[in-house]
């Protein structure tokens, strides 16, 4: 049975984007409808994220890695923790806030909500670095050692003469 990691992480990007889209637009419409919907997402984003790092430390124990891709797999996994931590933060604040009915939090949701968001872009770019440089979780035979990194072919050469021909 294939990792779910990949279809996890989707679902922690889409959810907590949504819920800092949300938090934005009930602070300046002063929207319930969208204050529940930020913290219905920020708590399924929390909860996606604990998933998203037990499947992607699963993974990296079944998957091939090149040799050349380990610190890039050792900083999407540093990422991945704070995206958990950020998103863990972020929902709890709003949960704050929102149970609370005050803006008392405010200042420290945007900054958990600005800080996991840049979390999860670089470690959603790192994701696709190793599955599309390196072909991480592509592969399903072989060992760390006997995968070698993906390099264009440099030689064969193309063929000139058609540009010179006419």
């Amino acid at each position: 049975m294939p990792n779910p990691h990949p279809a996890i992480v989707h679902l922690v990007i889409g959810m907590f984007v949504v819920a800092i889209a949300c938090e934005l637009i009930s602070y300046f419409a002063r929207s319930t409808l969208f204050s529940q919907a930020s913290l219905i997402n920020s708590v399924g984003a929390a909860f996606a994220a604990i998933l998203a790092v037990i499947t992607g430390l699963l993974a990296k124990g079944e998957v091939i890695v090149p040799d050349s891709a380990l610190a890039v797999i050792d900083s999407h996994e540093t990422l991945g923790y704070l995206v958990l931590g950020t998103s863990i933060i972020f929902a709890a604040l709003k949960f704050l806030s929102f149970s609370k009915k005050t803006d008392k939090y405010l200042v420290a949701l945007v900054a958990a909500g600005l800080a996991g968001l840049i979390a999860v872009i670089l470690a959603a770019h790192e994701g696709g670095e190793l599955v599309y440089k390196y072909g991480v979780g592509v592969s399903s035979e072989g060992s760390r050692s006997e995968v070698k990194e993906k390099t264009p072919d440099t030689t064969s050469k193309p063929n000139t003469n058609d540009f010179n021909e006419k």
